[in-house]
């Protein structure tokens, strides 16, 4: 699917998770608990998506979950300089935009 995609789309990142779909989305969960994480309002995708993952890991789906937590892991693996240079400065907020 990665070799078919990047023929479309530049950019793609390949990642082969090491944990189960349970421990990534616990890892990232201090992230929602802390109010980081911001969806548009708007978005008429985004209450199917809220759903998904207030009922992760009973629910009939979970590819957006699994999505989103290994986005979520990669930003903030990436940003995390950035990070460590704002903390010294102020309080960071990190926005993951969906």
């Amino acid at each position: 699917m990665i070799r078919s995609l990047r023929d479309h789309i530049s950019g793609i990142i390949a990642r082969t998770p090491k944990d189960p779909k349970l421990a990534r989305l616990n890892s990232v969960s201090p992230l929602f608990e802390a109010g980081n994480i911001y969806l548009p309002e708007r978005a008429e995708w985004v209450g199917d998506f809220v759903q998904e993952l207030l009922n992760f890991p009973n629910a009939a789906n979970d590819d957006q979950v699994d999505a989103c937590t290994q986005a979520l892991e990669y930003l903030e693996r990436r940003l995390s300089g950035i990070q460590q240079y704002y903390k010294q400065e102020a309080a960071i907020t990190l926005i993951a935009v969906f």
